[in-house]
């Protein structure tokens, strides 16, 4: 975005930007209702969002402070591991299932 200069080209950008970060959130409401429990999926989905908002609220703080005291490099890498331990736990999460319900 920061190289666009052009009103429609920034538009577009933006509009496709939005469409690729919010489809997540109808697939991950749909696995986890099918992942939940019979008569626990309000539970469950209460939980992802709580999860979810006190991410939003956490996670900036955090990395602020770690970004101030240490500079940007180490929230990179945070970032990073983060996410590759998010895979990790996806992968052997799935290892355990069955094939058709994978």
């Amino acid at each position: 975005m920061p190289f666009l200069h052009d009103t429609t080209a920034l538009m577009a950008l933006s509009f496709v930007l939005g469409l690729g970060l919010h489809c997540g959130q109808p697939i991950t409401m749909m696995l986890t209702f099918s992942s939940s429990a019979g008569s626990r999926s309000g539970e469950v989905l209460g939980l992802r969002i709580t999860a979810n908002h006190l991410t939003r609220l956490v996670v900036p703080t955090i990395f602020g402070a770690i970004g101030s005291a240490f500079g940007v490099f180490p929230v990179f890498w945070l970032n990073a591991l983060m996410m590759a331990t998010g895979g990790g736990l996806t992968r052997a999460g799935l290892a355990g299932r069955p094939a058709e319900r994978r």
